[in-house]
């Protein structure tokens, strides 16, 4: 049997979701990089990159927010977490059927947007 690298799957999935949203968004292609790290990602606009951390894959749906939280800070550039930022983030995450309750800028839970079901708690540990 062929051992799969996660790493690589998990790359090519943020790839694919970040082309999705780019192209909904009308904004050019990030580059975006899946990767060991101690801290968060980060979106740097002047480089038009973005760096997920690996440890994002607690579940499909956090790694999913993760890339769009990612993502939203080129579609609502130089403005934070304001809320445009968050109001775009909602918009987005909606498509994927994720809902955020908020804790200051980051989510306090994730949960399914058509039931309301939790999905996981902050940084994606399930509570």
């Amino acid at each position: 049997m062929k051992r799969v690298n996660k790493n690589n799957y998990h790359q090519r999935f943020a790839e694919h979701l970040m082309s999705r949203i780019c192209r909904q968004a009308q904004i050019p292609n990030i580059k975006i990089e899946v990767k060991e790290l101690r801290r968060g990602g980060r979106a740097v606009l002047h480089n038009r990159y973005i760096s997920i951390p690996l440890w994002a894959n607690r579940t499909k749906e956090y790694f999913i927010y993760y890339v769009i939280h990612e993502i939203t800070h080129f579609i609502c550039s130089y403005c934070g977490h304001n809320m445009a930022f968050k109001l775009k983030e909602q918009e987005i995450c909606k498509r994927y059927n994720i809902a955020i309750e908020y804790s200051k800028a980051y989510p306090k839970r994730l949960l399914r947007h058509d039931t309301g079901q939790l999905i996981c708690g902050k940084y994606g540990y399930s509570t």
